[in-house]
């Protein structure tokens, strides 16, 4: 699904004329034997025939020289395909494309109610809708809609710090990757200096949890930048030891931190994709394809039997792989509605 979202990503660059994706390359380095992360990020990138380079890490050391220190145990790979993305500038575009084919975007229009049948019923703060068809892709308030719809997935929302930090000798990350470190217990990932100049973003994978999205700004909780700050004096020797920014994200995880992808029970019309885990975004092309193939009944371009929900319901022994069994098991209420 990643390689089909990256060509789509570079057709909406093409069609709005905009540069979206940024090529920086990704490193991925892990500390002990037997490197098991680091060796499946290796494997992924040869199944598909990416180019890219291994490296020990005295090798990492001398190729940014200034910007990182790891020690000689740690491996390293840089998948040189690999990059980041222009968010506000993939956003616009999508609003963009989407208008440009007859799409009305309701911004700032709260919903209030969905009513599944043949013909769903929504309900907002501003209006009534009657559709055929409908996705709900709605991030960490999933579990608000879903429930009420007898819909009841292991979902845990997470506040997580967005750290910038300042390079100390200008120049010395130039040419840096995103990166990710597989060796602490929450991986760390970086992302060279974009957002902010001359600082880079550097984050632990994980936050901590909270029960609604409404209460992220209450979540004052950063023991993780303490550890960060001492992951950066200890291996990122060209960042100054404290972020100068601290801003916050959300994620909608689930326990094993795969997707989940299905269509309500009884109406193969109204589907709905929740618990990206934080890796959703580069995805998101691909997902619409995805969502758009589900609720119109067309062939899936891609096996989403991974994200079928039974997965937690299910005794391992009875779980079969198949895409054409992605519902939920649970009964939905009688006349189930969501309210959000």
């Amino acid at each position: 699904m990643v390689l089909d979202a990256m060509e789509m990503w570079k057709q909406l660059e093409k069609e709005t004329n905009t540069n979206i994706f940024k090529n920086t390359g990704l490193l991925v380095v892990e500390d002990q034997a037997p490197h098991k992360s680091y060796t499946q990020h290796l494997n992924a990138v040869k199944a598909v025939r990416k180019p890219h380079a291994v490296y020990t890490g005295s090798e990492i050391n001398d190729k940014y020289a200034g910007a990182v220190h790891y020690e000689k145990s740690y491996k390293g790979m840089v998948e040189l395909g690999a990059g980041l993305l222009k968010a506000d500038k993939a956003l616009r575009s999508f609003q963009e494309q989407f208008k440009k084919f007859g799409g009305i975007i309701h911004d700032e229009e709260g919903v209030i109610e969905v009513i599944p049948g043949d013909i769903i019923t929504v309900t907002t703060n501003k209006g009534q809708y009657r559709t055929k068809r409908l996705v709900l892709a709605v991030g960490p308030w999933a579990s608000k809609m879903l429930k009420p719809l007898g819909l009841n997935f292991p979902l845990q929302i997470m506040r997580v710090n967005v750290c910038y930090w300042k390079v100390k000798t200008p120049g010395v990350f130039n040419g840096f990757p995103c990166f990710i470190d597989c060796s602490v217990e929450w991986p760390i990932y970086g992302l060279p200096s974009h957002e902010y100049p001359g600082m880079v973003k550097v984050c632990k994978h994980g936050g901590y949890p909270i029960a609604s999205p409404e209460d992220r700004d209450l979540c004052k909780n950063q023991d993780d930048i303490k550890k960060m700050s001492q992951y950066i004096q200890k291996f990122m020797p060209g960042l100054e030891a404290k972020p100068s920014i601290v801003e916050s994200c959300m994620y909608t995880c689930t326990p094993d931190e795969i997707p989940i992808i299905g269509t309500y029970p009884n109406y193969n019309n109204l589907a709905y994709v929740c618990g990206l885990s934080g890796t959703g975004f580069k995805l998101a092309p691909a997902l619409g394809k995805v969502m758009c193939e589900l609720v119109t009944g067309q062939p899936l371009s891609h096996d989403i039997s991974p994200y079928n929900p039974d997965r937690f319901y299910r005794k391992p022994d009875t779980y079969t792989d198949s895409t054409s069994n992605y519902r939920t098991p649970m009964k939905p209420a009688v006349q189930a509605k969501s309210k959000l």
